[in-house]
């Protein structure tokens, strides 16, 4: 990663869909000023709000009765409410 005149470098990462931590670090030669070097890493937490899992076969057949397990993870602690129904195609 090339910095900028400015000395910063600005990019984004996608938030993955399980919990992820993640410790940053870095460091800095310049001709002016020397090395730099971040104190202290940066901790950095990336969760999304709920997640799901769904589990059920990869094959059936016409007419044939399937379990479908479905979970609703959530990360923060909120309330969630839902309703689920079953619909025959």
């Amino acid at each position: 990663m090339n910095i900028g005149p400015h000395g910063r470098y600005i990019f984004n990462v996608e938030v993955p869909d399980r919990p992820a931590y993640w410790m940053v670090s870095a460091f800095g030669v310049s001709p002016s000023k020397g090395f730099g070097m971040l104190n202290k890493a940066i901790e950095y937490v990336g969760v999304q709000p709920f997640y799901t899992n769904v589990e059920m076969p990869t094959a059936c057949r016409q007419g044939e009765q399937i379990g479908v397990r479905v979970q609703l993870h959530d990360q923060h602690a909120r309330g969630y409410s839902g309703i689920a129904w079953q619909r025959r195609l």
